[in-house]
């Protein structure tokens, strides 16, 4: 399985396990040729809200340390006018010891009418 295949599964697990909803991957990008093994991540969220940015980042370090891979989110280095700028990114990728970099954004959010568990809302990320 290819680097950007498996990268993308673990991705759609992740926000599948988190948001109880269907998700789909809308883009996606590997370097032509690559093959080595994933194990230092750079986990950029982007959203509009910070909260939801720390929500996925969060979400996907856990998934990722699961799998044996080191994931460092980035919410903790760059701010919400720096999470966009691929400059930036590159800084602090490098400064972490990264090797790869996971951008999510979400783009839409939906609420359920009805309600899971107990009484606690469902909230969508399509």
């Amino acid at each position: 399985m290819t680097f950007f295949k498996r990268l993308a599964l673990l991705a759609l697990a992740g926000l599948l396990t988190t948001a109880c909803s269907s998700t789909t991957v809308k883009n996606s990008w590997v370097k032509p040729g690559y093959s080595g093994k994933i194990e230092n991540v750079y986990l950029v969220g982007i959203a509009k809200e910070e909260d939801f940015r720390r929500l996925f980042e969060e979400a996907f370090k856990r998934k990722l340390t699961g799998q044996g891979i080191r994931a460092i989110p980035s919410h903790n280095d760059l701010s919400k006018s720096q999470e966009s700028n691929r400059e930036n990114i590159i800084r602090e990728m490098t400064a972490n010891g990264c090797d790869s970099v996971l951008l999510t954004k979400m783009i839409r959010k939906r609420k359920d009418k009805g309600t899971s568990g107990k009484g606690i809302k469902v909230v969508q990320v399509v």
